[in-house]
């Protein structure tokens, strides 16, 4: 049987979607529950707060010496002859700059902890402040992560990141400035939604029962991120006819509304995988537990 290409093109589409959402996803949650429960046992534990301000200071100024260096990275690295060199150099540097990330995220989200409580209402607050302001400055669309969102090793602009006002390089002080804020700013409070959302879920499904509870969430989380990966086409349809018709604030909510259950579908996914390893990877060894995650998410995910 001959298959169109039509068809075949959304069998491929189908197999990448099944890929990222049942297998990168959850290594991608490995690498993070690792790292990030690492850095809970190894930052300055005898502190909640000093702990936090550390992570957030490596974190901000790793990303913003990151974000400086990406045209040299580009030109240098893309301009290696040899693939497998190139492929190590850029493995390396994601592996770093990974450590980087996840160290700012930990800083805000500790840092929430730590003058806030973990209580409900800490976690609506956070939630709804991170969501006002990014709405606010049109940068919502950062809350999506994956499964929903992947970005290839084999990108041609892997080293390029984008900065929240586009500024180019050349104009140096702008340029600094626009990375800071778009670190210290809009980063954070993609954090403070994240948070907030997986607070609020702590809270509400079956809170007595942490298995039943993370269970409950990959239910969720997997099958609203199914649906979604459908609808992506029909909606960007609806985006392209609101655009069309300048229709620009029913085109924002619409769009925002989209990322919103983008982002609550990759918080259930995320919270259920990291709560089952919790409980089923060598709950009274934390350091080796948290250890093999990381490994097994690092490596994983450059395989793949």
């Amino acid at each position: 049987m001959i298959m169109s290409p039509e068809v075949k093109l959304t069998l491929w589409r189908i197999l990448d979607g099944f890929i990222c959402i049942f297998i990168l996803a959850p290594l991608v949650v490995f690498y993070w529950r690792g790292s990030f429960q690492l850095l809970d046992i190894f930052t300055y534990p005898s502190s909640l707060e000093i702990s936090s301000w550390i992570n957030i200071a490596i974190g901000v100024l790793g990303t913003v010496m990151v974000n400086l260096s990406q045209n040299v990275l580009h030109k240098t690295v893309d301009g290696i002859k040899s693939t497998a060199l190139q492929i190590i150099c850029k493995r390396f540097y994601t592996y770093i700059y990974g450590w980087i990330i996840v160290n700012h995220w930990r800083g805000i989200w500790r840092l929430w902890d730590a003058y806030t409580g973990t209580a409900f209402w800490s976690g609506v607050a956070s939630m709804l402040i991170g969501c006002f302001l990014l709405i606010g400055m049109k940068s919502f669309r950062n809350v999506v992560a994956p499964p929903l969102v992947t970005v290839s090793d084999f990108d041609k602009n892997y080293f390029i990141i984008k900065t929240r006002f586009r500024t180019k390089a050349k104009k140096s002080w702008n340029y600094l400035a626009d990375n800071l804020f778009s670190v210290a700013i809009p980063g954070s409070l993609v954090v403070s939604v994240w948070r907030g959302q997986w607070a609020v879920l702590d809270h509400f499904l079956a809170a007595d029962s942490l298995t039943i509870s993370c269970l409950i969430s990959g239910g969720i989380g997997f099958g609203l991120t199914v649906i979604l990966f459908f609808m992506q086409w029909p909606a960007s349809w609806v985006s392209k006819a609101a655009e069309r018709r300048k229709c620009n604030f029913l085109r924002l909510v619409f769009e925002d509304s989209f990322f919103y259950l983008a982002c609550f579908a990759a918080v259930n996914i995320w919270r259920s995988i990291w709560g089952l390893c919790d409980i089923f990877i060598l709950p009274e060894q934390p350091a080796w537990s948290n250890a093999i995650c990381h490994l097994i998410g690092a490596f994983g995910t450059m395989i793949l």
